[in-house]
């Protein structure tokens, strides 16, 4: 883990140079900003970047989570880093770079969780799923601190499964042992009936932006229901 952990930097206060460290966290759930892909389908163009409203994705993104309580809020980039940390405008927001984002997506999540408190639990919140409402955040945190037998939550919208999932601080460890390629569904048979799947009134969940005929779809579904 110690030499995966050196091919990451971290982006702290504004004006500071790049770290590497444990990023302080508090009692409650923490957040994992996943921007470390390629966007191959949408030519390249960052997705942390794309507009919701008047702020970039990854802003937005950002500021739902620290008002729903996920602190710290994190943010992991690869190909497109230096966009992403332009994106945020020099908010005191910690951006993790993996330079080895071409390994995957677990890859990104596995240095991300290696800069966070270890007893937290975290969401992870793909930027593929911009669109996400704050009452989801709100119903996944409330639904986790009522069941505590559940380790996996994941929001459903009309019986299909979407982003974000809640994971419980002691599935940390085993995403940490997953290949970088391994899909992160591959522990869900381990889980068994500790995964809950938490039914939600948010088509954002289900919304992935994958091309732009997918963001501007979605982005005219979410300005018509009128979504903070």
């Amino acid at each position: 883990m110690g030499l995966f952990k050196e091919r990451a930097r971290i982006l702290g206060e504004p004006g500071e140079g790049p770290r590497l460290s444990t990023i302080s966290g508090e009692d409650g759930p923490c957040a994992l900003l996943l921007a470390g892909g390629e966007s191959r389908r949408l030519g390249g163009v960052p997705k942390a970047t794309l507009s919701v409203g008047d702020e970039a994705a990854i802003v937005r993104m950002a500021r739902i989570a620290a008002a729903e309580g996920f602190a710290p809020a994190v943010v992991v980039a690869g190909r497109h880093y230096e966009q992403t940390v332009k994106a945020l405008h020099g908010r005191s927001i910690p951006v993790v770079e993996n330079r080895e984002w071409a390994s995957g997506r677990t890859g990104s999540i596995r240095l991300g969780l290696d800069t966070l408190p270890t007893q937290q639990d975290v969401l992870l919140w793909p930027v593929d799923h911009p669109l996400v409402e704050a009452k989801t955040l709100r119903v996944l945190r409330s639904v986790a601190e009522g069941d505590p037998m559940a380790l996996w939550l994941l929001p459903t919208y009309e019986r299909r499964g979407g982003h974000p999932v809640y994971l419980r601080a002691p599935v940390r460890p085993m995403v940490q042992f997953l290949a970088p390629d391994a899909p992160l569904r591959a522990l869900l048979r381990r889980l068994g009936p500790q995964v809950r799947r938490v039914p939600v009134t948010d088509p954002g969940v289900t919304s992935s932006v994958e091309t732009f005929e997918d963001y501007h779809a979605a982005l005219a579904n979410w300005r018509a229901r009128g979504s903070p």
